[in-house]
């Protein structure tokens, strides 16, 4: 479980990188592509959103569990 979770995060910060990116090449002027930046932004949100949920509700079964 670890490795996947790792490797879950690896992929949110990758999404993250990558909606910085975006929105740093429209403030810039690189890139027009408003509709991509916002897309970046939303699918970094929504994994972000996502992987803490994920992480809250293992640790609340882990302490159910265990308490």
């Amino acid at each position: 479980f670890g490795d996947i979770l790792k490797a879950k995060i690896q992929n949110v910060k990758d999404l993250e990188s990558q909606s910085l990116q975006s929105a740093y090449d429209i403030a810039t002027g690189e890139s027009t592509d408003i509709e991509s930046a916002m897309l970046d932004a939303t699918k970094a949100s929504t994994a972000i959103e996502m992987t803490v949920q994920i992480i809250r509700s293992t640790c609340s079964s882990v302490l159910f569990t265990c308490g």
